[in-house]
């Protein structure tokens, strides 16, 4: 079992870091031939679709380690706000990174409404 001595606040700046990095990357991956055709019209129409690939692959990978979560530690199901390990305390400094990569991706690639709406979303959440 986890326990709080081992948790570092390090430890989350570094996970916030590295989940950013590595979504940009992918981001990145993303721009050498993996966009289908269909989606290659205007460069909005390429951003729109490389956005939403990006969210999906963070929804599966937080969906899955949250129940992971749960599974390691089924306390949590119990006490979420006192309930505390490492385990989870890094899928929520991951998700923090995604959130930081997706302000900046849409700040410098969409200026609609929807995308301001989508900002607070992240920063509220």
């Amino acid at each position: 079992m986890d326990t709080d001595a081992d948790i570092s606040p390090k430890h989350g700046a570094l996970m916030i870091l590295s989940s950013a990095v590595c979504f940009m990357l992918t981001d990145k991956v993303l721009n050498c031939g993996l966009i289908p055709k269909s989606a290659q019209g205007t460069s909005l129409s390429r951003w729109r679709y490389k956005n939403i690939l990006l969210s999906l692959i963070h929804s599966v990978i937080t969906g899955f380690w949250a129940v992971a979560c749960f599974y390691r530690q089924p306390s949590l199901a119990e006490d979420m706000i006192s309930t505390f390990s490492w385990f989870s305390y890094s899928l929520v400094a991951f998700a923090i990174g995604y959130f930081i990569h997706d302000i900046f991706h849409m700040v410098l690639n969409d200026k609609s409404r929807q995308s301001y709406e989508l900002i607070a979303h992240h920063i509220v959440n």
